[in-house]
């Protein structure tokens, strides 16, 4: 509850948009989140627009670095990986330390996997790793990285598609048999990290 408390704070202090408690994204207070969620907190800031929700996002990361159970960081970056997108010219990956399961794309793979450490497939959204505790981000380096996604990257204009949760497993299976899933992941050790990580955001549509 605490995390919960600390947001509700932070987003009602953003000038000119007032919301409830209840309001903020389940993305950033649930230790357990899915694709859903991660879609619902992206249109939540296509709401807000671009200027809000880069204050929203650097207020959130500067609230707590790292709870018991949630980094709100790594869920930062990755809305924004998705708020944010240059399909020409990709921006890279934070860098908020180890990234969860030990998963990793390589750089040269850049172009393949856009939005690293998230991946879309079809219309759903995917966190392919999970950041986790004991990384050495801070929120001055997050707040550099949300500008160079502003600076690099074309804010969406359109809400994204709630999926279903046939829709959504469907995807992440086809994510699973594409070329560019085999490629990074031919090892079968991180095939099943990763696709085991992936599965558990396959929940039902975010309220």
């Amino acid at each position: 509850m605490r995390i919960l408390f600390l947001l509700s704070i932070l987003v009602l202090a953003v000038p000119g948009k007032l919301l409830a408690q209840d309001a903020v994204p389940k993305f950033f207070t649930n230790a357990k989140t899915n694709s859903a969620e991660l879609a619902s907190a992206v249109n939540h800031f296509v709401e807000l627009g671009e200027q809000q929700s880069a204050e929203v996002l650097r207020g959130i990361a500067d609230s707590q670095t790292f709870s018991n159970e949630i980094d709100l960081q790594f869920r930062v970056a990755c809305v924004a990986r998705i708020v944010w997108q240059n399909a020409r010219k990709p921006v890279a990956p934070p860098s908020l330390g180890l990234y969860g399961g030990g998963v990793t794309v390589d750089s040269g793979n850049q172009a393949e996997w856009p939005l690293f450490p998230v991946a879309k497939s079809g219309d759903s959204y995917f966190i392919v790793v999970h950041g986790g505790r004991g990384g050495t981000g801070t929120s001055a380096n997050l707040g550099s990285y949300i500008n160079k996604c502003r600076a690099n990257g074309t804010f969406l204009v359109k809400k994204i598609k709630l999926q279903t949760s046939q829709q959504c497993e469907a995807d992440a299976k086809s994510l699973r048999q594409s070329k560019r899933w085999t490629t990074e992941f031919p090892d079968k050790s991180d095939d099943e990290t990763t696709w085991n990580s992936i599965r558990s955001q396959i929940l039902v549509e975010a309220s």
